[in-house]
């Protein structure tokens, strides 16, 4: 034993100490010492560490893969160095000539963190259980008005973006308490979505720079991503997402659980809307401006997404505005083209068009699963409204005696049945709609196109008869 001790100190006065002490430290360990992780990565996986909670299986795997994360960045950046038994973290620092590549490992870590910081909120009940709106009920923590809204599918959550730009209020429904607020300085006021459990908020960010995910209840960032540009769609079932890629990629699915990506195997490269099909699980019904694909996902007994397209349309008229509304439990679907209303069935594959610009229908949003809620100009007042509600399936058009030009606009809380109305002084929500006198509505809008002519004729003969003076 004194002999070992005396060569160990002969080695250590020959070699160095520190070069000692290396040999009882792993290569990947000392790689990472002389090219450490950066703090918002080790910050970011302490939050995540903390988000697991008492899960003793969960926190192991964690820590398990981020450890295989950080091996495998250590040993890819080094693989073209020789790093010997007794070199320090300072003779390796000083033998790497490719710096960036930890870089690169370190946006790869950070993402795989993000994404599983995403997958712990999305796994989680709804922050507020779902409950079906009834009468129209003011929200008074919104005075200071309403840009835009997307609600919680499956949670009685809203996110409202404010007239000011970047601000954003998480809302409780029906009370309409603010839950959390924020400011984000660089969002884009469209684009912006909510996951079906209410728990996880993604805004698009200004000129394409790319997304961010927010956690609803503390406000605080999930993950930041510019290779992505918004949520398509949410699939927490299989704990995935449908996200629109930046510059020309593909659509991407994400895997939230296992922290990957892979290009989304659509026909439409880049999707614009999506809808998932009630009673059928992890389906989705997912387009563009001209087509409808019927989209299966499951998640095999070795972990891997399957994703298989089931069945596809053309659409006779492109979607143009707001996200399509899935009526009659997913029978048919209903979309803004223009200034009209298409539909398709997905029963018989049908189509056809009502032509609601003859009356300026607009602000359609779905209150019942063949029951479409909007405004029309009042014939009256150029400036005023009037209410009307759509009826899919016995193609009838009901009068809104009650409708109240002042309430404001009627925006829709796709993809949940339900509506918020913004006026200049109040806003209100609810799915409930009491109707009047109904029409058949193909009659309506044939006497509504016929007024239009016979105007058109009696302006034409006044303007003829002007220049005949």
């Amino acid at each position: 034993m004194i002999r070992g001790l005396i060569l160990i100190t002969v080695v250590c006065m020959l070699a160095g100490c520190d070069n000692i002490k290396a040999i009882f430290v792993s290569t990947p360990v000392r790689i990472t010492e002389a090219f450490p992780l950066p703090d918002e990565v080790v910050f970011a996986y302490t939050r995540l560490r903390e988000a697991v909670g008492s899960d003793t299986a969960e926190r192991e795997l964690t820590k398990d893969t981020f450890d295989n994360l950080v091996r495998v960045r250590a040993l890819t950046c080094t693989a073209s160095v020789s790093i010997g038994r007794f070199d320090t973290s300072a003779d390796i620092k000083r033998k790497v000539s490719n710096p960036e590549c930890f870089q690169q490992q370190d946006t790869r870590l950070a993402d795989w963190i993000g994404l599983r910081r995403v997958d712990q909120r999305l796994t989680q009940p709804p922050l507020l259980p779902i409950t079906a709106l009834t009468a129209p009920k003011l929200l008074p923590a919104l005075k200071d008005g309403v840009a835009g809204v997307t609600a919680a599918e499956a949670a009685n959550v809203l996110i409202i973006a404010g007239r000011r730009h970047g601000q954003f209020s998480a809302i409780d429904l029906p009370q309409g308490h603010v839950i959390q607020s924020f400011q984000i300085v660089n969002a884009n006021h469209t684009g912006f979505s909510l996951s079906p459990n209410g728990r996880v908020f993604a805004v698009p960010l200004q000129q394409l720079q790319g997304v961010q995910f927010i956690d609803v209840e503390s406000g605080n960032v999930l993950w930041t991503s510019p290779q992505y540009t918004e949520v398509t769609a949410w699939l927490p079932r299989v704990r995935a997402m449908v996200m629109t890629s930046s510059g020309n990629e593909p659509a991407a699915i994400i895997d939230t659980q296992n922290g990957k990506a892979s290009p989304y195997p659509l026909a439409e490269k880049r999707p614009t809307w999506a809808a998932a099909m009630p009673d059928a699980a992890n389906q989705l019904l997912i387009g563009g401006s001209n087509t409808a694909t019927l989209m299966g996902h499951t998640r095999n007994a070795d972990g891997v997404i399957e994703i298989q397209p089931l069945n596809q349309w053309r659409l006779a008229k492109p979607v143009t505005s707001t996200t399509p509304m899935l009526m009659n439990h997913g029978g048919k679907l209903v979309y803004v083209t223009m200034r009209d209303l298409a539909w398709f069935d997905l029963t018989t594959g049908n189509q056809g068009v009502w032509e609601t610009s003859a009356f300026n229908g607009h602000g359609y949003a779905k209150i019942g699963e063949q029951r479409i809620f909007f405004s029309v100009n009042s014939p009256s007042s150029p400036i005023a409204s009037l209410g009307r509600v759509l009826d899919t399936e016995q193609l009838t058009l009901a009068s809104v005696p009650d409708y109240v030009h002042n309430d404001g606009l009627i925006l829709p809380l796709t993809p949940r049945i339900g509506y918020l109305r913004r006026g200049f002084s109040m806003v209100s929500v609810g799915a409930e709609v009491a109707t009047g006198a109904t029409e058949d509505i193909q009659a309506v809008i044939a006497n509504a196109q016929l007024e239009k002519q016979l105007a058109k004729l009696k302006a034409l003969s006044a303007a003829q008869d002007s220049a005949a003076q």
